[in-house]
Parts: C-alpha cells; structure tokens; sequence
C-alpha cells in the first residue's frame, strides 16, 4: 500500500508540475486494457459499484492498510456518499499496471530508396510503466490513466503531457493518457474529461473503431490516445443511448521522417508518395468540434449498434494550392516546393452499424461505416467487415491443449464517389487500411502458463503481407515471458509491403499487478 502511495504520488507529482518542453511543437481505452490484464478490476458498472469494491477489498485484505477497511467499509454502510473517506487511499488502493521491458531485433538493413539518412540501427530496447486507477464514491467516480517510457530509439520521445492539444509526433517520457469524471444517475451517466473513445464490434480489425488517434511510432506496437469529451450515456432497458461532444482534434502520432517505419514511401501516411508533405492539424475552435450518436442493444441473443458522426476526418487528404504544377493528375516533383501541397483534415459523415450473435461454437460478427466526404474533398466508401470466430476445445483436449480459437475476418470497400473538390488531388485512399483484405488469428492455450497466437492480414489485391507469431509463457503469477516474430512482404506500394526491409523478432518481460 505505501509503494502505491509513493508511486502515484511521483507520477501525479510530475505530470502536474514539470515545465511544458521548449519544442513540443516543432512537428486500446488503456483502462479495457487493464480490464483485461488485472482481473480484479471491474468497475464501470454503476449498480456493481459496491459490490466491486468489496470484493477488491476482500482480495487485497493481506497488504492493503486496516484503517482505510474499516473506514470504507463503516462509510458505505452508514453514509455511500460520505465526504469521510479518504479519496487519496481508494487512488492508491486501485492502483494498478503492467511494466514491460522489451527488445527487438531486425535482421535485414532498412529500405534507403527514399530517405540516405535512414535509421540503421537493428536493435533496440524500451521500458514501459502502464499505470491505472480510480477514486470516488457510489455517485461519481474520477479515473486516470497513463505511462512512463523510454528507450533506445532516435527521435522518438520527448517531455511529457501537453494539454489541450498534443501537436508533437513524439512519444511523452511521461503521459497521462486519460483523466475523466463520470457521475452515475439512475437512468443515464456523464462523463467528462481525455479519456480514449472507443466504437465499433468486431474483434479483428473495426471500420467504426477509427476515432481515437493512435501513436503509430512502432506501428505495430500502437497506443491509443485520449481525446477530450462531454459524453452522456441513457440507459432504457436494454438498450445504451450515447452522445458525444468532441472539441478538440488529436492527430495521430507518426514515425520520425528518419525511422525505418517510413519504409519504402518517403510519407508514412500515403505508402508509394514520392516526397514528404507537411501536415495542417486543425487548431482548438468552435468549427472544428465533431459530434457523435449511438445506439447499442441487446436482443434475442444478438449485440447490435449504429453510430452517426458528424466532425473531422481521421484519415489526410492531400491539398494543392498553385493547381498549375499538376500535369494529368499526377504531381510534377520538381514545382513540388512551389505548390504548396499539405496534408488537409476535412470534415465528414459517418453511420455505422454493426452486430455479434452465437450459436454453440461459433461467433458471428460483422460492421460497416458509410463515409460521406462534405464538398467532396475526400472519397464516398463503405468500409465493411464480416467474419467468425470458432472455439475448439474438444479437439484440443485430445491434442493436450486446453483450447484452440481461430477468428476469421474479410474487410472491404465499396467506393461510391471518387475525390473530385477543386484543390485536392489526393483522397484517403491509400491509407486506408481494410480495402481487400483478409485477417486471421489463431489463439492456441496449451496450460494456464502456455499459449501462443498466429496473426495474418493479406492484402488481396496488392498482394501485401503481414504476420505475427508470438509465444506467452507464465514464469509467476503475474509476470509473463513473451517471445515473437513479425514479416512483412508485397509491393512497395502496398499497406504492408513499403516495411518488407523490417521483419524483426521481440523479446518482452512483462508484469501486470
């Protein structure tokens, strides 16, 4: 319980009070993520909020401070909303997190077609301190996320949280991802506050899930980023009714122009764009809020969701200024300085709806978003995805296995209009990921300290490639031992084929308490 104390107290102390770096602009909801890691932590359940809490305090009567049980547990009989319990105890109580130290290894020389300043380094190694939790009463509950990380890696991290708006590609030594208020009311919830906005349904690969920006530095090793919001959230039923106010634009974080993940294009968000384009984030103002409504149900044994929103693009699109250099659609290199093309954010429509069911063994799944491009700066597409999810546990028994899943996924695309806006003589195209693709994942559970998971995304029609072996073994309770390889292979203007230079093989030590 002290070293909770100490430690969250030095990771508060530092995000609140160091000085914001000179140059910060000179360029997976991490809580479901510890949801899924520590298995104690349950809580956004409003009517389970005692019971939670209680059974927490029940699996940690061993270490945790006598005083602060009797104190809760007095509190809540007597009093829920009591102002007597100590807010600061429950935030170290709840602490918890992951630390993992991890290498990698590429054993091929990086693409220098277009870049001879390339990144030539082939190993590299980081350490990260994923840290969670939460106080507050039956009423309101404040939670805060966040990491400390570093490593070997050229131009990949400096300072620490900026706010409102993140306008830096690096990696913070120091960030805290989330921090948000919910109050819980019989019928509907609130919340305020960065915190990561999740849609979508489906496991593998999610057409709905694209409004949280993501930090692509390792772009296979991504996190996803916390965006201020007004939320409120009406229950009926059951059924979820959501809205949202988003105000403020958080970009994506790239790769440094010199990192071996800009590949064989020279842009990391257009793969086989000849040169680099600057990007125009859209500043903190009223016209650049985005709005966001959603249904989810549960009926007849069946998930359901729709989803609308109206506001800011995720995906650049690129804008010319002098149209003169531009000869048949294609853009003249030599005028390309002249030109004054950047990366533009438009704004768009989206509706989404998506569903899961079961039936025995099988999982079936499937989501698609319809993207309408305001002006037609961008292109009109439906993005779509579909696919099942078989669990063998018969068959693995007999093979001493406890379980074998295998997940299969097709996404594609139907474009309705092309780009045509006078000024934009480049759409989202090419960064869009899910066009043709079949994915693929196979989890394999020998023993409760054994398990080992194939992933593979084919690219269909440009004959990209990518895949994933990864082994997990249990050394203790809690700290785990994980060991993988990556490949990747098609044509350099492909999703995955511009690092066909970066198959690398990872070493990780990883703890969750």
């Amino acid at each position: 319980m002290l070293f909770r104390c100490l430690l969250l107290t030095f990771f508060l102390t530092f995000v609140f009070t160091l000085p914001r770096p000179i140059m910060a602009y000179d360029n997976g909801d991490l809580l479901n993520a510890f949801d899924k890691e520590i298995t104690s932590s349950k809580a956004y359940d409003a009517l389970d909020f005692l019971d939670e809490l209680d059974e927490d305090l029940k699996h940690a009567e061993k270490d945790a401070d006598p005083e602060l049980l009797d104190e809760l547990g007095q509190e809540y009989k007597k009093e829920p909303d009591s102002r007597k319990i100590d807010l600061f105890k429950m935030l170290c109580h709840n602490l918890g997190g992951i630390f993992r130290i991890r290498g990698q290894h590429f054993w091929q020389g990086p693409d220098r077609s277009q870049n001879p300043n390339v990144e030539t380094e082939s190993d590299f190694a980081e350490g990260l301190l994923e840290l969670s939790t939460w106080t507050g009463t039956k009423r309101w509950r404040l939670s805060m996320s966040g990491w400390l990380e570093a490593g070997t890696h050229k131009h990949t991290w400096a300072g620490h949280s900026e706010w409102f708006q993140d306008r830096d590609r690096r990696r913070r030594y120091l960030e805290l991802n989330e921090i948000y208020l919910r109050w819980y009311q019989e019928e509907y919830d609130l919340t305020i506050g960065k915190k990561v906005f999740k849609n979508g349904i489906t496991p593998l690969y999610s057409p709905a899930d694209r409004y949280s920006p993501k930090d692509y530095n390792d772009p296979l090793d991504t996190k996803e980023l916390g965006i201020w919001q007004v939320q409120a959230d009406y229950y009926y039923k059951n059924i979820v009714m959501t809205g949202a106010i988003l105000p403020v634009y958080q970009a994506s974080k790239n790769p440094h122009e010199d990192s071996r993940w800009i590949g064989s294009s020279a842009d990391f968000k257009f793969p086989g764009l000849p040169f680099r384009v600057e990007e125009d984030i859209p500043r903190v103002a009223f016209s650049n809020i985005s709005y966001f409504g959603r249904v989810k149900a549960t009926a007849w044994g069946w998930d359901l969701f729709a989803s609308a929103y109206h506001g800011l693009n995720p995906f650049y699109v690129l804008k010319v200024e002098n149209e003169d250099a531009i000869v048949d659609d294609l853009i003249d290199p030599a005028m390309f300085q002249a030109m004054g093309v950047t990366k533009d954010v438009v704004k768009v429509g989206n509706i989404a709806m998506g569903f899961t069911t079961t039936y025995n063994k099988w999982e079936f799944h499937g989501e698609g978003l319809y993207n309408y491009s305001y002006r037609s700066k961008d292109d009109n597409y439906l993005n779509y995805v579909g696919g099942v999810t078989y669990n063998i546990d018969d068959m693995a028994k007999k093979i001493f296995m406890e379980q074998i899943e295998i997940t299969v996924d097709y996404a594609g695309e139907w474009l309705m209009k092309k780009q045509s806006a006078r000024g934009y003589i480049s759409s989202s195209e090419n960064s869009r990921f899910g066009r043709n693709d079949l994915i693929g994942r196979m989890n394999v559970k020998v023993n409760e300290d054994l398990s080992f998971q194939v992933t593979s995304a084919f690219q269909l029609g440009e004959e990209g490639r990518y895949t994933q072996c990864e082994g997990k073994y249990m050394l203790r309770e809690g700290l785990f031992l994980i060991v993988g390889v990556e490949e990747f292979n098609g044509p350099n203007d492909s999703y995955f084929g511009r690092w066909d230079k970066n198959d690398r093989v990872i070493g990780a030590l990883k703890y969750s308490f």
